[in-house]
């Protein structure tokens, strides 16, 4: 009954069909613009938005900068493919940015490279200086012993096993690696007076087993050794950095063990 006395054939009522006629007829668009007071754009305001590949997060969730973001992705890719194998455009993929934006951090592939040579060794050189300044007190032997261990432990966290890359044919052929081969050459010779002050008659070795292999050399290569056992697969764990600690004594001719294990105490001091 009161649909048939208020409602027309359309189904509204009279009074809304004129209404809404009236409006259609008389309708003129209008638009609105962001105002201090509007939370929201109208639509002559469009949000822009941002054009590009999405980035990697992978890394990013490790709390990275994206230096070491570029850095992490590089040794993975070097080690893995070899660094010749590998292009900028390739690292920058990797990462989820553009190729321009990695050159925003390295001027080019070997600038990334030179950085990951870089930090297999650096971690090492900036602290011989301060231990030859404590060796007064720790004994030269317990300063060798924190030299060794400080070396193993730079080498058994480098990213991706890249103390590997001073190994690679494509590697050594840089300017990049000549530079690092500097910095080991200087390694080396640290290793020679740490030596040669906790045993000074081990300077070199001039026997059947190891020739007139400087002492230094030893000491170098013995620490390297985690390289090789990571590439294997084998735990680099505290029970093998002690022996290393106390296999470079006994390169040295020092068959004391308790400055192994006094130096395994305080290298978290100096690392």
């Amino acid at each position: 009954m009161i649909d048939s006395v208020f409602r027309g054939q359309s189904g509204l009522t009279r009074p809304f069909q004129q209404a809404a006629s009236s409006e259609i007829n008389n309708y003129r668009p209008t638009y609105r613009t962001m105002s201090a007071q509007s939370a929201y754009p109208g639509p002559v305001s469009r949000r822009r938005l941002r054009v590009g590949r999405p980035r990697h997060t992978g890394a990013a969730a490790e709390g990275l900068s994206p230096r070491d973001e570029i850095i992490d992705h590089a040794a993975r890719l070097f080690v893995g493919r070899g660094y010749a194998a590998t292009s900028t455009r390739e690292i920058a993929d990797a990462v989820g940015i553009r190729q321009a934006s990695l050159y925003y951090h390295f001027a080019g592939k070997e600038d990334v490279l030179r950085e990951l040579l870089a930090r297999t060794i650096r971690p090492t050189t900036t602290r011989i200086k301060q231990l030859e300044a404590d060796a007064a007190d720790l004994g030269w032997d317990v300063a060798l012993c924190l030299l060794l261990l400080i070396d193993v432990r730079t080498l058994a966290e480098a990213r991706h096993n890249s103390g590997l890359l001073q190994r690679l044919p494509d590697v050594t052929a840089t300017k990049a690696f000549a530079e690092f081969a500097d910095a080991r050459a200087d390694l080396s010779d640290a290793y020679e007076r740490f030596a040669a002050n906790t045993v000074p008659s081990s300077t070199t070795r001039s026997d059947d087993a190891w020739g007139a292999t400087p002492i230094g050399t030893l000491l170098l290569q013995l620490a390297e050794v985690v390289i090789a056992m990571r590439q294997a697969g084998r735990p680099v764990n505290n029970d093998v950095v002690r022996s290393i600690a106390i296999s470079g004594l006994r390169l040295c001719g020092d068959l004391d063990r308790t400055a192994a294990a006094r130096a395994m105490t305080l290298v978290d001091t100096y690392f």
